[in-house]
């Protein structure tokens, strides 16, 4: 039977000293992580304030284009900004102002060229156009959308709508067919054929009358 040496004991001063050693690189490290943690967090609540500011800011200036304006200004680099913006010409236009809308849809589309707000904004300076009696112009911004785009059956509509505007009943027809084809079954081929109706009943009431 083999006998086996007792294995030496560590002594007392030999853990307190690998525990003490220890503690020289897990108190820093321990402090750096929770410095950070702490000015993460003090980041993050910074960041969650002013976006709660933004936001408040858009909110109270709901249906005040002029005070739209000014929350884009107030925060030009923010994800609110264009927001903000898209709103005041939405605004504009729904007041009647098509010049300020306009005004406002143009700085918007040079500010933020690849927004997806964009389609939507140029769509209200089309129709801002059109209230400023500016047709040919604003026909032209409705044929620029392109039939991918969610908003190119409202545009057909626009299209033909400037077009009875303009004295050219019979483009606005085609149109007004070619939306109930294409869309039949839709929303747009109902609206499309119930605009086609009331075309031709006042083509109807404008006719001469026969002579007897």
């Amino acid at each position: 039977m083999s006998e086996h040496a007792p294995a030496p004991e560590a002594s007392g001063e030999e853990a307190v000293f690998d525990w003490q050693k220890s503690l020289n690189w897990i108190t820093p490290a321990f402090t750096a992580i929770l410095l950070a943690a702490t000015v993460y967090l003090w980041t993050q609540s910074r960041s969650t304030r002013k976006q709660l500011e933004r936001f408040n800011a858009i909110e109270e200036a709901q249906g005040d284009a002029e005070a739209l304006g000014q929350v884009a200004q107030a925060y030009p680099e923010s994800a609110e900004a264009p927001n903000a913006l898209a709103l005041a010409v939405a605004e504009r236009l729904r007041d009647g102002n098509a010049a300020s809308a306009i005004e406002l849809a143009d700085q918007y589309l040079s500010l933020y060229p690849e927004h997806p707000l964009n389609e939507s904004v140029s769509q209200n300076r089309n129709l801002a156009l059109e209230q400023e009696g500016k047709l040919e112009e604003a026909l032209q911004g409705f044929k620029s959308v392109p039939e991918s785009s969610i908003i190119y059956p409202q545009s057909l509509l626009n299209q033909a709508r400037v077009l009875e505007n303009m004295d050219k009943a019979d483009e606005a027809l085609a149109i007004y067919e070619n939306i109930e084809r294409e869309f039949s079954g839709d929303v747009w081929a109902n609206q499309a054929e119930l605009a086609k109706l009331e075309l031709e009943r006042r083509q109807r009431l404008a006719a001469p009358a026969d002579s007897e």
